[in-house]
């Protein structure tokens, strides 16, 4: 066999399973972002730094899951048309993802300063120290803005992904609406789990 031979048999190899896994992978996806956007509606800055942290850190799963299988089922090897409305949404989807690391990384600074208190007051002296503990209220208010801004633009992605979900479900057969409904449900199981 040739290489050109195994290359066209490789990509008709994905060709399948994008198209077998399409409905699957969507019902995926719109498990894990009914999560994420539950998350988005809750107002984080009254609960404790680590609550906060452990939150934070369910949503960059959520968002790499939703990203993940959002590319994953993407038509593009199929229907080339159809995949032209994954587009916005997967631009979109890495924003948001962007903007998760983002304030995960600023309430995880907040936390390392406030758990090595001793130690960096021991290296950075106490002039140092100060400075840098006075930082935090600075980070505590661009992670509390970086949260609500968060919260605002949420419900643009989930629109986005609600339309983009039906797009695709008009594509599916009998068959495949079967298999989205009993996938739906498993993830959105999985999921409630995963995020307690």
């Amino acid at each position: 066999m040739t290489t050109q031979d195994l290359t066209r048999q490789s990509k008709l190899h994905a060709r399948t399973l994008a198209v077998l896994n399409h409905c699957v992978g969507t019902a995926r996806r719109d498990a894990a972002a009914e999560q994420l956007f539950f998350f988005t509606e809750r107002d984080f800055s009254t609960r404790d730094q680590t609550l906060r942290m452990a939150d934070y850190e369910k949503c960059l799963l959520l968002i790499r899951d939703i990203l993940t299988a959002t590319q994953r089922s993407s038509p593009i090897l199929y229907n080339p048309r159809l995949a032209l409305a994954d587009k916005p949404v997967i631009h979109f989807l890495r924003l948001l993802r962007q903007l998760f690391q983002t304030v995960h990384s600023i309430a995880n600074h907040i936390e390392a300063v406030q758990r090595e208190t001793q130690l960096l007051n021991e290296h950075l002296g106490e002039d140092g120290f100060q400075t840098l503990l006075g930082t935090c209220q600075d980070f505590e208010n661009y992670e509390v803005h970086a949260w609500n801004a968060i919260r605002k633009i949420a419900p643009v992605g989930q629109l986005l992904l609600q339309k983009n979900s039906r797009k695709r479900q008009e594509a599916f057969t009998s068959q495949e609406h079967l298999r989205y409904q009993k996938a739906y449900a498993e993830y959105t199981r999985h999921y409630g789990e995963v995020c307690k």
